[in-house]
């Protein structure tokens, strides 16, 4: 075996030379057809244009953003403008509101004296300008005091106005609508408060009309460029200011049907930064953004025209598109420079290929640059070098290969695609007594194969592929004298360069002797085996025969004994009946016979008549009772007896169990080296078991009795021997277990493997037989397909643990 070991490492030694030698002319081939296409002008061009067009797009892209990002700044700032402007004018009415709210909350404003309210009116007009008119209104609308700066201020009864209404009858603050005050032509609006009593109810509204002079100061204030303009507008798209005109000439004109104020009014709440551009208020396109003046629901537009707003943005795009040419033309030179430094190195790379594929391996290329270029004429170089080296290198293995072929242990056979044979060594010669010139290019099938399997080899081969022939196999060839020899087979496939098998190459060795040799162990390794089952089936016989002796000795023994008992037993109620008449008798007569004869007066004294009168009942009951005694003993006697019962039946496991203990009751007794054995039983609500009853006994006999054994071995010790029984939880099959632990030393870990082996003892000799944990394994497993088991902890006893199925799937032949 040690030669063929080395007989296999040289074989597949020359496997890898032949499969180098393959791929170095295979690589040979492919220099011989190369040739580098003309790429110069294709790569210092598209180099050139690739430079341009990344350029290019650069350039546009971050135009392109540049215009986004600025352009996205004019339309904030528009949104800023329009916010400022709308916050600026909630803040100035705010403040009016607030201060005309303040005047409202002073506890009895209505109750006050004319001249108070006067006062109090006039500081406040005198607070703010805003203030064109203030006038306080009692609870049923009437004018009770007022301030105007222009004129005496007189109004009609105020009480069915709106005014009135919202501010006394539903107590909220009232901003009336936008109006042209006939006295200045200015815009003007109404505010009007609840005013409270000194029990905080509503007695009266304060009023005042506000001059909107304030509201075209902030919108001329507002700054939009040097052509852009800021304008505010009511709740019902009036015109209510504009930047560039004085407030006496506004007209409140309505902007409802531009279509740009509908287009605007629904960005309300200003929170997008689109891209808002209309014809704006005076008919140009513009770039506007609206803002709310919350308190009052005004609108505050911002219009700036799109000829200023884009007149950056079209100068920022001029200067970066001189910018992009001027950059786009120096990429250009610089990516026709770093071509040129690509192309003359491939240009010698591509020399030095031609004059390699002519065959001159002794070219190399000389390109002195610190680049890839360098690096790749290096690699180049030492490629050059090694393919030279491999080439010699495989020139002396196929030399080595030729030696190696005829002097090889091993069978090597080359065979080509259509199955003929190319080479035969001197070890296929040896073994099949053909020579190298009688087999060469024959049909491998046509010498060597048997019949019954040239079909499939010639099969395999009319359709060679890579995987359809089998690696490793063993098959009988046939030699020149007719003899069959066994061959173990090793195949490798030699592809083309196509990927295609071209050729076999099998390499085999005669194991017709090892087979043999094979074959006699596995027929010794099966005889012996068949010895110890017979050995085990003789020691099952021979325990079966004397359990089942033991049986018939038990039966016999307690048939004997039951027909004496039986006849006792019966005939102990009439005895009891007749002693109760005689004792009846005997009373009548000591009743009427009051002096007896001397003689058996003597005769009463001498029996002691009165003890015996009282103790004969006693005594027929004891002899009741050991009668009964026996009874029990003969039953269980009989039931152990069962052993040749081949019938498999119900039986209740407890009987068994204690018809068992009632055998072994002798040996549980003390003796002079210890006491008593107890025996604690903790029975669990068994069902009936399905089992050969016989055959349980006898296992409960070994258990007990070894259980026993083992408890003699340490005297002075309390013994005891504990029995479960229980039915399994969760068992699907439907299991009952029956534990027998004693408290013995224990089992030792090395003896525990071994405890079923037929003819295993531990016990002295003459003592144990090592057949009776044996037999019970197999009447467990084999004939109830249960399970037995021990658990042995050091020091701590054995605890044996069978297990059988309630109902038996299948009955096992006894």
């Amino acid at each position: 075996m040690t030669d063929d070991r080395e007989q296999r490492k040289k074989l597949v030694r020359i496997k890898r030379s032949l499969n180098c030698y393959s791929w170095l002319w295979g690589v040979r081939v492919k220099l011989t057809a190369f040739s580098l296409p003309p790429i110069a002008n294709q790569l210092r061009y598209g180099l050139v244009l690739l430079v341009v067009f990344i350029s290019l797009l650069t350039g546009s892209l971050l135009a392109k953003v540049s215009f986004d990002t600025e352009l996205q700044q004019s339309v904030q700032l528009q949104q800023q403008r329009s916010l400022s402007a709308a916050r600026e004018i909630d803040a100035y009415l705010d403040d009016l509101q607030r201060k005309l709210s303040y005047l409202a909350r002073v506890r009895g404003l209505t109750d006050l004296p004319p001249a108070a309210q006067q006062n109090l009116l006039e500081a406040l007009t005198r607070h703010n300008s805003a203030y064109e008119t203030v006038a306080l209104l009692d609870r049923t609308g009437e004018v009770v005091s007022s301030v105007s700066p222009y004129e005496k201020f007189a109004l009609k009864n105020l009480g069915n106005t709106p005014l009135f209404l919202r501010a006394f009858k539903q107590k909220e603050d009232y901003v009336g609508t936008v109006e042209i005050d006939r006295s200045v032509g200015v815009p003007v609006v109404t505010l009007a408060v609840p005013v409270r009593d000194d029990r905080d109810r509503v007695d009266g509204v304060l009023l005042a009309r506000i001059n909107l002079k304030f509201l075209w100061f902030i919108v001329s204030q507002t700054q939009v460029g040097a052509t852009g303009y800021a304008y505010a507008i009511d709740n019902r798209f009036r015109l209510i200011a504009q930047k560039g005109s004085a407030p006496e000439t506004a007209k409140l004109e309505d902007l409802s049907d531009r279509p740009f104020i509908a287009a605007l009014t629904k960005q309300i709440p200003v929170t997008s930064q689109s891209l808002n551009t209309y014809k704006g208020l005076k008919g140009v396109e513009v770039l506007g953004a609206i803002a709310p003046v919350r308190s009052v629901h005004w609108k505050v537009i911002v219009e700036l025209p799109t000829a200023e707003a884009y007149a950056p943005l079209r100068q920022m795009l001029r200067v970066m598109a001189l910018t992009l040419a001027v950059a786009t033309a120096f990429a250009g030179a610089l990516g026709l420079f770093f071509s040129q430094e690509i192309i003359s190195p491939l240009q010698r790379l591509t020399a030095a290929a031609t004059q390699i594929s002519s065959g001159n391996l002794d070219i190399q290329v000389s390109i002195r640059r610190r680049n890839e270029m360098g690096v790749l004429a290096n690699t180049f170089n030492h490629m050059t070098d090694r393919l030279r080296q491999l080439i010699e290198e495989v020139q002396k293995e196929r030399n080595f290969v030729s030696a190696v072929l005829e002097t090889a242990g091993a069978l090597i056979v080359v065979i080509d695609r259509q199955g003929r044979i190319v080479t035969f060594n001197h070890a296929c010669e040896r073994t099949t007594g053909y020579s190298f010139s009688e087999v060469r290019n024959q049909y491998l099938w046509d010498l060597f194969l048997v019949p019954e399997e040239i079909e499939a080899v010639r099969a395999v081969f009319e359709n060679l592929r890579v995987g359809a022939l089998a690696s490793e196999y063993e098959n009988c060839w046939l030699t020149k004298d007719g003899r069959r020899r066994l061959i173990s087979w090793s195949n490798t496939v030699l592809l083309n360069n196509e990927g295609e098998p071209d050729y076999a190459i099998s390499i085999g060795i005669d194991v017709t002797e090892q087979k043999q040799a094979e074959e006699l162990r596995q027929a010794k390794e099966t005889a012996e085996a068949a010895l110890r089952r017979l050995q085990q089936t003789q020691a099952q016989l021979i325990q079966s025969e004397k359990m089942a002796s033991l049986g018939q000795l038990v039966a016999g023994v307690a048939h004997e004994i039951n027909n004496p008992v039986s006849f006792i037993y019966g005939n102990l109620i009439p005895a009891r009946e007749y002693a109760s008449d005689l004792m009846h008798l005997l009373e009548l007569y000591q009743t009427h016979c009051l002096t007896p004869h001397p003689e058996i007066a003597q005769a009463a004294s001498t029996v002691d008549l009165a003890f015996l009168k009282d103790d004969f009942p006693r005594l027929l009951d004891s002899m009741r009772a050991g009668a009964e005694r026996i009874r029990n003993i003969v039953v269980s006697l009989r039931n152990f007896s069962r052993l040749d019962e081949s019938d498999m039946k119900k039986v209740d496991i407890h009987e068994g169990i204690e018809s068992t203990l009632l055998i072994l009751q002798n040996r549980l007794k003390a003796n002079p080296h210890r006491q008593e054995i107890q025996v604690i039983k903790e029975y669990g609500n068994l069902p009936l078991v399905e089992c050969y009853a016989g055959q349980l006994n006898q296992v409960f006999v070994n258990l007990l009795t070894n259980a026993i054994d083992a408890i003699d071995e340490i005297p002075g010790k309390a013994v005891t021997i504990w029995i479960k029984t229980e039915v399994l939880s969760g068992d699907s099959e439907g299991r009952v277990a029956i534990r027998i632990r004693d408290s013995g030393t224990g089992i030792a870990p090395a003896v525990e493997p071994r405890l079923f082996d037929p003819f295993f003892t531990t016990k002295p000799v003459g003592k144990g037989t090592g057949l009776g944990l044996s037999v019970s394994y197999q009447i467990v497993v084999e004939k109830h397909g249960g399970r037995l088991s021990c658990v042995s902890p050091p020091g701590e006893g054995a605890e044996f643990a069978l297990e059988i199925p309630v109902r038996q799937q299948q009955q096992k032949p006894v």
